[in-house]
């Protein structure tokens, strides 16, 4: 069921710094921040980072984690995402240790994406626990179709809202599919619209 994601987005060139003092220092020259969080992602009483940078050329917009240490982060993940935001992506670390990422691409026919990510003391490394996808149309003008996956369990969950001929929406009976549990970590993150079947991995 996960096979046709599996297939990470393509790398990055350059890649983002892999030690910093603040965010700034984790960001390369002539990139921007889109938006930055703090939060104790492993569970050390320090606070660790999260941000999403964006190239200067706007080819490359990245998710990066660092850890931190006494000496500043140390970066433990990072991710594409998607080109040409609708707005800001939101991007939290909660007190059980859980990043966040709500992100939102797209005009008329438009994507969201909730991606949830935790830290794996084991490896060192960051592993995408879950993520929700949603293509709708903002004028309403196709149907709307969800996905919504648990790595750590394997279950996958796609459900069809249908638009009719009066322009109004009928919710089909979700469609449930239990798999083979998957260890993705941050780099392989997989495009959203590769999850919802828009494009071939």
């Amino acid at each position: 069921m996960l096979d046709a994601i599996e297939k990470p987005i393509a790398p990055i060139t350059p890649l983002l710094p892999t030690t910093g003092r603040s965010a700034a220092s984790l960001t390369p020259a002539g990139w921007s921040r889109e938006c930055e969080a703090t939060g104790d992602l492993d569970r050390d009483g320090r606070p660790d980072l999260a941000l999403i940078l964006v190239s200067a050329d706007g080819g490359h917009r990245m998710l990066a984690t660092g850890r931190g240490t006494p000496q500043g982060f140390r970066k433990i993940g990072e991710a594409s995402l998607p080109l040409n935001p609708a707005r800001p992506a939101e991007i939290s670390i909660n007190d059980k240790g859980v990043l966040t990422v709500d992100d939102e691409v797209g005009e008329e026919s438009a994507i969201r994406t909730t991606y949830r990510f935790r830290y794996e003391a084991q490896s060192g490394r960051v592993r995408l626990a879950g993520l929700d996808v949603a293509h709708f149309s903002r004028t309403g003008a196709h149907d709307t179709t969800k996905v919504s996956i648990n790595f750590a369990t394997g279950e996958r969950v796609d459900q069809l809202e249908k638009l009719e001929a009066d322009g109004t929406f009928t919710t089909q009976k979700a469609r449930r599919r239990k798999g083979r549990p998957a260890v993705l970590y941050m780099e392989s993150t997989p495009a959203p619209d590769t999850v919802l079947g828009l494009k071939t991995a």
